[in-house]
């Protein structure tokens, strides 16, 4: 799972939002204008897991299903689990993953470009929940998946603490915002006079 071009973004928000008080809204409003780049950088980087031939799918009989050549990971897996033999040109074929995830990181890109959410850094926590969505439900056609908790894999782990993490921070901007403003809670105490 590649997320090492997120942890930037996902750090600085998710620390300040959630450990210190709102310091400003630059930093919502950098990473909601960073965002949208962000999941076109994600699409072209699963595209060069395709040419790569890795992060396979399972194996599939769909007209779209892709087979990988010999050096790929697909194709060692599949020699490895003997479903191949070693003089095999291709491996099964397989789920195309990689163009599934690309495909989800370019709607999720149009989808972000042109919504705007009410407060600065919901783009960001809007974000946040549906990678993570996306990125759970794909390790169900994933032929590398390798659960390490009852049924979910790392992946969906980070998944869910990604989706967690948006929703938190998108009722943290909305719901919460309204009850704990500074605004609403100090208003009267600086404007009365003795």
């Amino acid at each position: 799972m590649t997320l090492t071009p997120l942890l930037p973004l996902m750090y600085e928000p998710l620390v300040r939002t959630a450990l210190l008080e709102d310091l400003g809204r630059a930093g919502d409003i950098t990473t909601d204008a960073i965002v949208p780049a962000v999941t076109l950088g994600v699409a072209v980087s699963r595209l060069g897991c395709f040419l790569n031939g890795d992060d396979y799918g399972t194996p599939s009989n769909l007209p779209w299903a892709v087979a990988f050549p010999m050096g790929t990971e697909a194709y060692s897996d599949h020699w490895s689990r003997g479903w191949i033999n070693g003089d095999a040109a291709t491996s099964l074929t397989v789920h195309p993953v990689q163009i599934y995830a690309s495909l989800f990181a370019l709607a999720l890109f149009v989808f972000l470009t042109h919504w705007h959410g009410r407060r600065p850094g919901s783009r960001f926590a809007v974000f946040l929940s549906l990678y993570g969505a996306g990125r759970f439900a794909d390790q169900f056609v994933r032929g590398d998946f390798q659960p390490i908790l009852g049924p979910f894999s790392l992946t969906q782990l980070i998944s869910i603490a990604l989706i967690l993490a948006g929703v938190f921070l998108l009722l943290r901007l909305t719901v919460f915002k309204v009850f704990a403003s500074p605004i609403a809670i100090g208003s009267l105490s600086r404007h009365e006079t003795p």
